[in-house]
């Protein structure tokens, strides 16, 4: 096997081919939450009429970006088959089932763009939707709790960590964590998905009327920041994966 010359953590020296592209991981991530933000206040009827809603912009852009994410992901998983790493094949292979999880629910698995009924082992769903997240907890709130853990301790906490040490994650096919930790190009959109997700865990535990603009759903605008924050990590994962399968062509 062998080692990339380069490391990975905030503050570290990087080879530009291992990370998304800086629109992507750096100026695009506020752009959603600002127009939701700007549209509430100059014009609520478009607001409420095109961004809200499982229909609206904010829904239906979360599944577009977990879109890329599963092929990505799926690309990454395909492509490390030859890195004789079982660690890291099994950990990319979870995230495909969980992007490709993500993006189906979200959309209810198309109903909300054909409308077609919920028959068949949907008749009882409480919402009359084909999906599953809505009708138990285990499907919903379970996986949502982890996937936010993973985006405080992975986003956030390690790359932090990383920064303030001033340490970095050895490139090496056979070093997992090199792998499985996010780099600094998820640290944005974590930090914006946690402030999102906790404005709107405030409100409802203690019953808050906000003024507008803040009085939008932030429920949407939290799965978005996850489905972005899903798409980053699956692309940088995967530049890094065929860097490191280049790497051993080369040899």
């Amino acid at each position: 096997m062998s080692n990339v010359s380069s490391s990975v953590g905030i503050g570290g020296e990087f080879n530009a081919t291992k990370n998304p592209p800086i629109f992507l991981w750096l100026y695009f991530p506020p752009v959603m939450i600002a127009a939701s933000l700007i549209l509430r206040v100059s014009n609520p009827d478009f607001y409420y009429s095109y961004m809200e809603g499982e229909l609206g912009i904010v829904e239906n852009a979360t599944v577009l970006l977990l879109l890329p994410a599963f092929l990505f992901a799926l690309s990454a998983f395909i492509m490390a088959r030859s890195l004789n790493n079982p660690l890291l094949l099994g950990w990319i292979l979870l995230n495909t089932i969980g992007c490709f999880y993500f993006m189906g629910e979200e959309a209810s698995w198309g109903q909300h763009w054909f409308g077609w009924s919920n028959e068949g082992i949907f008749a009882d769903h409480p919402r009359g939707e084909t999906n599953i997240h809505n009708t138990n907890h285990w499907f919903d709130q379970k996986p949502k709790v982890l996937v936010e853990f993973w985006t405080m301790i992975g986003g956030i906490i390690v790359p932090a960590w990383l920064w303030i040490k001033s340490r970095k994650l050895t490139a090496s096919s056979s070093n997992i964590w090199y792998w499985i930790w996010p780099t600094y190009v998820c640290f944005p959109t974590a930090v914006i998905c946690l402030i999102v997700k906790n404005i709107e865990r405030g409100r409802q535990s203690f019953h808050l009327d906000f003024a507008p603009p803040f009085d939008i759903r932030f429920s949407e605008p939290q799965e978005y920041y996850f489905g972005l924050f899903f798409l980053i990590y699956m692309l940088s994962l995967f530049l890094r994966v065929r860097q490191e399968k280049q790497s051993q062509s080369n040899i």
